[in-house]
C-alpha cells in the first residue's frame, strides 16, 4: 500500500497542475443562427449545436457557409493560462511546467462558446 501511494505521488509531481485540474481537451459549445447549419471544425463535418472536446493545446478553425453560399471562417485560440504555469513553478518546478506545455494542460480555448451568424444583417429603413 506505502508503495503504490509513493508511486502516485511521484506521478502527481511529473505531472503539471493545469494537467492534473483540466486535463488536455476542454468542452467547446458551437452554434448558428439559424440553427442546424453544416459546420466544418478542424476539417470534421458537424451540424449545429455541437459540442465537442477539443484538444487545448492548439488552435481550431471553424468554417460554415452563410445562407448566401460565402465561406465563414472563425478561429477558436489556444490561449495560455499564466496562473497554471505560477502554481507549476511553485510546486512542480520545471518539470511540471514542461509537461504542462507540452500536453496542453496550461491553456484554456477562448471562446468556449461560439456562436456564429449566418444570415445577412438587415438594413435599417
Amino acid at each position: 500500500m506505502r508503495r503504490r501511494s509513493a508511486w502516485i505521488l511521484f506521478a502527481a509531481c511529473l505531472s503539471g497542475c493545469g494537467y492534473a485540474l483540466n486535463g488536455t481537451t476542454q468542452k467547446v459549445r458551437i452554434d448558428t443562427v439559424p440553427t442546424g447549419a453544416q459546420v466544418q471544425v478542424d476539417g470534421k463535418p458537424y451540424t449545429t449545436p455541437v459540442e465537442l472536446e477539443l484538444k487545448r493545446g492548439t488552435h481550431h478553425t471553424v468554417t460554415a457557409k452563410t445562407t448566401y453560399g460565402a465561406p465563414l471562417a472563425s478561429h477558436i485560440r489556444s490561449e495560455t493560462q499564466w496562473r497554471y504555469q505560477v502554481v507549476d513553478f511553485f510546486i512542480t518546478p520545471i518539470l511540471g511546467n514542461i509537461f504542462d506545455g507540452a500536453s496542453g494542460g496550461d491553456s484554456e480555448l477562448v471562446p468556449s462558446q461560439l456562436v456564429i451568424p449566418l444570415d445577412k444583417p438587415q438594413s435599417a429603413p
